[in-house]
């Protein structure tokens, strides 16, 4: 664009060849623009000036473009203003009295941004009595439970799964009639506060493809042996016609020996989370191997294995839950360690400007104390701290200072904000205070009229206000990029044995 533009007398170019170059205070303006936008820029549009301000200002909302009278493109930034003072009745200033605007409606004398709960990685185990076997169940100790159990997990596992044939009531209610007819449960079993059913309900509509609906369970009745049962469902169904079920529940009682482990300490049990922020490293029990991870990781040991395995954390109690029993896991006997890396809440992300007390005129004029809260999800890298709080001063410096908007006719030419680059107004008077002694209130736009016949031969009109949008989210810097798996030490195998710490395997196998 810059040769049509430097045609039309536009951007002050210097021109050597086919090559365009900006001069020297546009350039000065725009080194100053240092934001590195998150993501990939694109502007476009019939107005080439107007769409580049419109980009710099979902960023930069106090700048402004300007072309002046030579040509050259300035890029101003607004909450810094050259000021001009103009004096109520003075005969030289020959100012009239303004109209004034003020509103404290949109300003805050305080930012505070609220990202993700910041987490650490917490590595407990059975062997560093950080983690402990969680067994028991109602009237039944967790010594007597692995006592009792076998690894016919499965059969314990079958008061938590049904499937059958389902006939509907009304959409919110459903009768079942189950395939095993032996199968009891107790009335409400799947209920909230106990195995928190899942029920499917399908129409075979033709062979092979089935229409599916899922809905959670409310209240049920009590199940006897080649009987019918009641559902109460949550939310309503699409239709009434469905013909077939598979009812799903939290496994209780003895399915979840060997499964279920709870984190000793409570204040961490109090404290877990889902994810890490940042992303952790897990390393293996025998240190052969790391790798980088989001979500907590488990692992089972015997006898010189390891293997990580799939688990489902509880951050409500505090307990940890393996798909398979780890004594299958273990090869039919019990591990000799159960490992698990947690994420531990910490505390949250926050970034407040000022850091402490309130901060603008709305706070020193009018004595506003109101604080902006941000929740912003989008924060989940404590690496961007800096930069958040670089954020939350941009927030409070566009909202901190009281909105004053303000109108004025000048009986002359305005000389002193000609050309107009980057000008703001104070507005003094002689014996009083008029409040916009030190505004600097950025001029907005300014007119001038050749008067015939009136008293004086021109009349400059000036608008000014200091009124802004806050920036957008887009300055916001994304998450670091994890690693990827890496490994050190030995590539042969175990190298280190934490139960003979000791006893360090050299590569032949043989101890060093």
């Amino acid at each position: 664009n810059a040769g049509p533009m430097n045609d039309l007398g536009i951007g002050g170019y210097s021109v050597s060849g086919s090559t365009y170059s900006l001069p020297a205070s546009t350039l000065s303006d725009l080194a100053a623009l240092t934001q590195i936008p998150t993501g990939v820029c694109t502007v476009s549009g019939p107005r080439c000036l107007s769409a580049v301000e419109s980009f710099i200002q979902s960023i930069y909302p106090g700048h402004a473009l300007n072309v002046q009278p030579d040509g050259t493109i300035r890029v101003f930034d607004l909450l810094d203003p050259t000021a001009v003072t103009l004096t109520l009745e003075d005969l030289t200033d020959l100012t009239n009295p303004p109209s004034v605007r003020r509103s404290l409606a949109d300003c805050f004398t305080k930012v505070t941004i609220f990202g993700q709960p910041r987490t650490v990685a917490k590595l407990v185990s059975l062997s560093n009595g950080g983690l402990e076997e969680w067994f028991q169940y109602p009237g039944v100790t967790n010594a007597a439970a692995k006592a009792a159990w076998t690894t016919n997990v499965y059969k314990y596992g079958q008061t938590s799964r049904s499937t059958g044939t389902a006939s509907c009531t009304d959409t919110l209610h459903v009768e079942l009639t189950s395939s095993d007819a032996t199968q009891t449960w107790a009335a409400d079993a799947f209920g909230p506060s106990a195995q928190q059913g899942v029920l499917h309900l399908w129409k075979n509509v033709v062979s092979g493809v089935d229409s599916i609906y899922s809905v959670k369970v409310v209240a049920n009745d009590a199940l006897t042996a080649g009987g019918t049962a009641t559902f109460t469902l949550e939310s309503p169904l699409p239709a009434t016609d469905y013909d077939g079920y598979t009812l799903y529940g939290f496994d209780q009682g003895p399915a979840l020996v060997y499964r279920r482990y709870r984190v000793v300490d409570a204040d961490m049990r109090a404290a877990l989370a889902r994810k890490f922020s940042p992303s952790a490293v897990w390393v293996g029990a025998y240190g052969g191997s790391a790798t980088s991870t989001n979500v907590p990781m488990a692992s089972v040991c015997w006898d010189g294995n390891e293997v990580t395995d799939g688990f489902s954390p509880d951050i409500s109690d505090g307990t940890i839950t393996f798909f398979v029993p780890t004594y299958i896991t273990a090869g039919n006997r019990p591990p000799d360690d159960v490992r698990v890396l947690i994420a531990v809440n910490e505390d949250s992300l926050t970034a407040t400007a000022p850091a402490s007390g309130w901060e603008g005129t709305a706070y020193t004029v009018d004595g506003l104390e109101r604080e902006q809260r941000i929740f912003m999800k989008s924060w989940t890298d404590p690496n961007n701290q800096a930069a958040m709080d670089d954020y939350a001063q941009q927030l409070l410096d566009v909202n901190k200072n009281t909105v004053v908007d303000l109108s004025l006719t000048v009986n002359r030419i305005l000389e002193e904000v000609l050309p107009l680059a980057n000008q703001g107004l104070n507005l003094t008077a002689d014996g009083y205070s008029t409040g916009l002694e030190t505004a600097g209130l950025p001029i907005t736009s300014l007119s001038i009229v050749w008067n015939n016949g009136a008293a004086s031969l021109h009349t400059t009109s000036v608008t000014a206000s200091n009124r802004r949008q806050p920036p957008s989210e887009n300055i916001i810097p994304p998450e670091r990029q994890r690693q990827g798996g890496y490994l050190w030490g030995p590539t042969s195998s175990n190298t280190l044995n934490p139960w003979q710490p000791s006893a360090a395997k050299n590569d032949a196998g043989g101890e060093a």
